[in-house]
């Protein structure tokens, strides 16, 4: 019986992530871009009630898109946890430390409990945490933002007339 993957096969799905993310934040922007173009061309002239369809098709792709993401996240929480226990075992080469250490902060941390404000910072601190935190801070100004463009905004009504 085997005991599960290897440090290589661990290492290259956590590449595999990253290859998932930049995939994940190109659909979005993709996502983004048509649904403004949409509004640029149609769904600004709209009646209300239109724009409200709109405008939670659009949400409700968002939330696929973002509990993909999500899931993503908890299966490269589990290589780590993973890679973090063959360490444990044997010492880990070098492309597996690099790995390990964007994913992790120091446990050795003075004040460090699991589920604290403390740890919860020091988590984001990470290479890896950084990134995950700059993807949902987009998501969520690009949604207000996107919100803003459908029912406040008033496309073309402030221009000055072009002669």
């Amino acid at each position: 019986m085997t005991e599960g993957i290897s440090e290589a096969q661990t290492v290259s799905q956590l590449i595999g992530f990253t290859s998932l993310l930049l995939s994940g934040v190109s659909v979005f922007f993709t996502v983004v871009s048509v649904y403004i173009a949409a509004l640029n061309y149609f769904i600004r002239r709209a009646s209300l009630g239109v724009r409200i369809g709109a405008f939670a098709f659009f949400s409700s792709v968002l939330v696929m898109l973002l509990m993909i993401l999500v899931g993503a996240r908890r299966a490269q929480a589990g290589l780590v946890d993973h890679l973090a226990d063959l360490g444990a075992k044997q010492p880990l080469t070098k492309a597996g430390q690099a790995l390990l250490d964007n994913a992790r902060s120091d446990p050795d941390l003075p004040f460090f409990e699991p589920w604290s404000i403390d740890n919860i910072i020091r988590e984001t601190v990470t290479v890896d945490g950084l990134v995950i935190f700059s993807l949902f801070a987009g998501f969520a100004m690009t949604y207000l933002a996107v919100c803003v463009m459908t029912f406040v905004f008033r496309w073309g009504e402030t221009r000055t007339a072009e002669k």
